[in-house]
């Protein structure tokens, strides 16, 4: 076994959400008359949590108090449909059990807010196979900071540098340098390769039983 646990991002590394997550988003910029976006644009807007996310799709100059309304529509239309078309990639299952199966504890750290988080876990993975799970919290600096990170870890009881995180995106290649963890990148996901090779993923596969393959 080469990592003592593993840290996995949510959307875009465990479950493909972007048509939910661009609905939702869609349904607050035209609500306010404000111009929407193509499905596949959401892959570089989304990442950065609510708040960065909301300013990405509003137009320039939208002021401070008009994107607190945004974020709160946002969740009035996710929690309406956060798993119509939301779906694990394939392959995350049977990457799960195996990884279960050889005893390596897993968890979940996402810039989703941490109520959709549970939800989405509780959802697509009933059996509850992570040990750790949290999104966007007030309490914690959202990634890439390493806090997140580092709290998985110690509620873990694992040192970080034995810990494998995984993800899509810049922030996530980020967050494992910022934390002292192996970072890995998935091609299955919202953003490029070339993303993941310019932030220095220590590895990059190409299917959940790459996974399977390197850990056990």
């Amino acid at each position: 076994m080469r990592f003592s646990a593993i840290l996995f991002d949510l959307d875009g590394a465990l479950v493909d959400s972007i048509e939910d997550l661009a609905a939702s988003c869609n349904k607050v910029l035209a609500a306010r008359n404000f111009p929407v976006h193509r499905v596949e644009d959401y892959n570089f807007f989304v990442g950065d949590g609510l708040d960065v996310l909301m300013e990405r799709i509003v137009p320039p100059g939208t002021s401070a108090e008009v994107l607190v309304a945004c974020c709160q529509e946002f969740g009035l239309h996710y929690q309406e449909c956060w798993h119509e078309n939301s779906t694990p990639y394939k392959g995350i299952k049977q990457m799960i059990n195996d990884l279960r199966e050889a005893e390596i504890p897993l968890g979940i750290l996402s810039n989703k807010p941490d109520a959709f988080t549970q939800k989405v876990v509780e959802f697509f993975f009933p059996e509850h196979p992570f040990t750790y799970i949290s999104g966007q919290r007030a309490d914690v600096p959202k990634k890439p900071n390493a806090a997140g990170a580092l709290l998985a870890a110690r509620t873990m009881g694992i040192e970080a540098q034995e810990m494998l995180f995984i993800g899509d995106t810049s922030v996530d290649m980020q967050t494992g340098k910022n934390s002292g963890m192996t970072s890995l990148g998935v091609s299955w996901g919202f953003r490029p390769i070339k993303e993941l090779r310019a932030h220095r993923a220590d590895f990059i596969v190409n299917t959940p039983q790459e996974i399977v393959e390197l850990c056990l």
